[in-house]
């Protein structure tokens, strides 16, 4: 849903429609003791600004997070990368 490669939430927003980084990915690892990391990244495009993209990273999760995923999230993606 926020890290699962273009189909995602987050790189249709940031890359897709805002075009403010080149390019964004995320990653789960389970070798934890715990349930695990999840990471996500974003690179910033040429002339737009670190704090730009932080920003939207952090409304596209802030939406995940009081909206909840969509059907349209769901598709095509495997629980493993849905977070």
């Amino acid at each position: 849903m926020v890290a699962a490669g273009p189909a995602s939430r987050r790189y249709k927003k940031l890359v897709v429609d805002d075009k403010i980084a080149a390019t964004s990915g995320g990653d789960y690892s389970g070798w934890g003791l715990d349930s695990g990391t999840r990471s996500i990244y974003a690179v910033a495009a040429n002339g737009t600004g670190l704090d730009k993209v932080e920003v939207a990273v952090d409304g596209v999760l802030e939406d995940v997070r009081a909206n909840g995923v969509t059907q349209a999230d769901r598709v095509g993606g495997s629980p493993r990368q849905a977070f």
